[in-house]
This record gives structure tokens, C-alpha cells and sequence, in this order.
């Protein structure tokens, strides 16, 4: 399921991505990067500030199931191409690129034991009027 949910991203059919990661949970929901790359695809879509929680309920199960490195960050980034406008969808957190890259990047410190790190990006004074993020800032960074 999970190469299904790369490969229907990549051709750009993110709602069938978004199935596929769904279906991938269904049957092993201890798997973060199902959770991670499923926000991915959220992102991608009308319904994309949904994709907080996935991206924070990967770091939930990475820290609670899986102790390997992570490698899904760069995964991510391969998918499309590389600038940080292209990487973000069409609305996501009202049109902010950099949010998206933020959150995605504070998502992959805190699956790699880098609270620090996480929270400079989340406590950054740009974001304290997101309120879909203060529940996350509130979580790790405090």
C-alpha cells in the first residue's frame, strides 16, 4: 500500500495517494510514515491543515514503535521537484510555502529526537497565529 501511495503521489493523484495511505493504516496503524507520507498528500489537497495531525501523529508512533533512523524527510522532497513553493499545495495554512516547509522539516526533528530543534520552528513568531499548531507547541515545546 505504501508504494501505492508513492506512486499514485507522484503521478499527481493525490486522493487516490491519500487512499492508499489510509488502506496502509488500516492495516498497521504503528507505521509513522504512513501517517507522514499520507500528510504529505493532504497537503495537496482542499483539506490540507488536516494533514497536522498526521504529520505530528507520525512522531507519536515513531518515537513510541521505531527506534531507525529516519529517512521519509528526504523521500518527501524527491517526490516533487525541489524549490519550496512547488513542494507546498495550493492552500495549505492559507498559502504559506515556508509554513508547510516549517512544519514538515519540525516533523522530521522530532521523529529524529531533536525537540530543540522542532521548537524553533514551531515557536517561531511568524506561526503563533496558526492556531491549528499551538496544540503541537504545546505538546513538544513546552
Amino acid at each position: 500500500m505504501t508504494q501505492l501511495g508513492i506512486k499514485y503521489f507522484v503521478a499527481g493523484e493525490f486522493e487516490k495517494s491519500i487512499q492508499a495511505y489510509s488502506d496502509a493504516i488500516n492495516l498497521d496503524s504503528t507505521d509513522y510514515e504512513n501517517y507522514y507520507f499520507r500528510a504529505i498528500a493532504i497537503t495537496y489537497t482542499t483539506r490540507d491543515t488536516s494533514s497536522l495531525d498526521d504529520f505530528f501523529n507520525s512522531v507519536r508512533l515513531k518515537t513510541k514503535y521505531s527506534k531507525q533512523t529516519d529517512t521519509t524527510f528526504i523521500s518527501g522532497f524527491f517526490a516533487k521537484p525541489s524549490r519550496r513553493q512547488t513542494i507546498c499545495g495550493p492552500s495549505l495554512l492559507h498559502d504559506q510555502s515556508d509554513t508547510f516547509f516549517d512544519v514538515m522539516l519540525a516533523t522530521w526533528y522530532l521523529n529524529n529526537n531533536e525537540t530543540g530543534k522542532a521548537c524553533i520552528l514551531l515557536n517561531d513568531k511568524a506561526y503563533k497565529k496558526f492556531d491549528k499548531l499551538k496544540k503541537f507547541r504545546k505538546k513538544y515545546c513546552t
